[in-house]
C-alpha cells in the first residue's frame, strides 16, 4: 500500500519522490504525552483513538531508551495526575526531549495552574540527571497542551543539537523533529536539490532549512521562542 500511494504520487508529479528510512526503533527524540489515572495508578502516555482516554506508554520501542528511562524516573514519584471532568489535578503533559549533544532528556512538565508540580520537580532533580527541567503552566478547560507561561528551573536554557555540522538551538516550546536521524537525510537532499531561487518554508520550528542552504531570510513568525531560538542559532542574513 506504501508502496502503490508512491508510486502514485511520483507519476502525478511527474518526478521520483525520495524515500528515507531510518532505524526501526529508538528513533523518537521528543515524547509528548497525557498525565491521567489516578495518585495511586497514573497513566502516562496517548489518547486512544476519539477519545481523551490515555493508553500508558511503558518503555515504547520508538522511544529513545533516555526518554524510556526518564519516564521510570517521572512514574517513581508520587503525583496527582490531571482530571479533565472535575479540572482538579497538578499535572497534566509531560513533554521529554532528548539531546544527543549531552546525552540527557529536556523535561517539561505541565502544571494545572500556578504553583503546581513545583515539588515534585524538586524531586525528580535529585533523582535523575537532567539535561533540564522546565515548568509551563495551562489552566482551565482546553485541549492546547501548553499554556503561555513558562518556568525554567534548572540546567541549560537550550536544547542544543548538530545538524549537517551545524548547530541549532531549542527552546522547549519550539517544534523539534521527533526523528532527527532521519530529518538529517532529508535536510542533505534538500541541501543538494536547492541551488538557487526562493524556498518558502511553512510550519519552520527555528528555521533550520533556511540555515542549511543558507539563503537570506525573511522571518514571519508567531511563537516568540521560535524566533528566539532562530537568532540563537547564528542565523543567515535576516530581511525583517
Amino acid at each position: 500500500m506504501y508502496q502503490q500511494l508512491i508510486n502514485k504520487l511520483s507519476t502525478e508529479f511527474s518526478t521520483p519522490i525520495p524515500i528515507f528510512v531510518g532505524k526501526e526503533e529508538g528513533w523518537r527524540i521528543r515524547a509528548k504525552l497525557a498525565v491521567r489515572g489516578t495518585i495511586e495508578t497514573p497513566k502516562i502516555g496517548l489518547f486512544k483513538p476519539g477519545t481523551h482516554e490515555v493508553e500508558d506508554l511503558i518503555d515504547c520501542p520508538d522511544h529513545h531508551p533516555a526518554i524510556n528511562e526518564a519516564l521510570k524516573a517521572l512514574r517513581a514519584q508520587t503525583f496527582l495526575p490531571y482530571n479533565e471532568t472535575t479540572q482538579t489535578g497538578d499535572l497534566r503533559y509531560v513533554q521529554l526531549t532528548f539531546s544527543r549533544t549531552t546525552k540527557k532528556v529536556q523535561l517539561v512538565l505541565v502544571a494545572n495552574g500556578k504553583d503546581k508540580c513545583l515539588d515534585l520537580a524538586m524531586k525528580l532533580q535529585k533523582a535523575h540527571d537532567w539535561h533540564s527541567i522546565w515548568i509551563n503552566f495551562q489552566e482551565g478547560s482546553t485541549n492546547t497542551i501548553f499554556g503561555p507561561t513558562w518556568l525554567h528551573l534548572y540546567g541549560p536554557r537550550y536544547l542544543e543539537e548538530e545538524l549537517l555540522e551545524r548547530l541549532f538551538h531549542f527552546h522547549p516550546a519550539c517544534f523539534i523533529q521527533a526523528n532527527l536521524y532521519l530529518f538529517e537525510k532529508i535536510l542533505l537532499d534538500i541541501k543538494q536539490q536547492v541551488d538557487e531561487g526562493h524556498i518558502t518554508e511553512l510550519y519552520a520550528g527555528v528555521g533550520i532549512i533556511s540555515r542549511i542552504v543558507n539563503r537570506p531570510s525573511t522571518l514571519v513568525e508567531s511563537n516568540p521562542y521560535a524566533k528566539e531560538s532562530f537568532f540563537k542559532s547564528d542565523p543567515p542574513p535576516y530581511l525583517e
